[in-house]
């Protein structure tokens, strides 16, 4: 790139932690969610068995349907153990939801590991409450 292109910001992605104060709204929201889940797996489950059924399929396609079920199947035990899970989550505490990709604007001379840190957001039933970005990064590694 030459000095005549090179542009003076550009815009980069970050990952920013979703996190959510528990109340009884999210857990019921969060069990209705993952009840909804185990019953879409139990039927992909019994229409896998179907398909596995029968005698005019090749061996090969009967093995490719079990192990799409079996990984159904383990699948089906992590949402179990989810449910579980979010049935003991303590009200006012904090709940990981996930990460989600953000964007940034970077320009010449702003502090890149600032820019670029640890960004959390924190919900209350869904409604944004607080918009963290994490000091361990705004000091710059090299001491300048």
């Amino acid at each position: 790139m030459t000095k005549e292109s090179a542009s003076t910001s550009l815009t980069l992605k970050r990952n920013v932690v979703v996190r959510s104060i528990v109340t009884e709204n999210l857990k019921k929201f969060m069990m209705f969610e993952l009840n909804q889940t185990v019953d879409t797996m139990k039927e992909r489950i019994e229409e896998l068995i179907r398909m596995a059924q029968g005698d005019d399929i090749s061996e090969d396609y009967r093995r490719q349907v079990a192990t799409e079920r079996r990984q159904n199947e383990v699948a089906l035990e992590d949402v179990k153990k989810k449910i579980e899970q979010a049935k003991h989550l303590q009200i006012n505490s904090l709940f990981n939801q996930g990460i989600v990709e953000g964007f940034v604007n970077l320009k010449v001379g702003e502090n890149f590991f600032e820019k670029l840190g640890a960004m959390e957001v924190i919900l209350h039933d869904g409604v944004v409450k607080e918009i963290k970005v994490s000091d361990s990064f705004s000091q710059n590694p090299f001491g300048k």
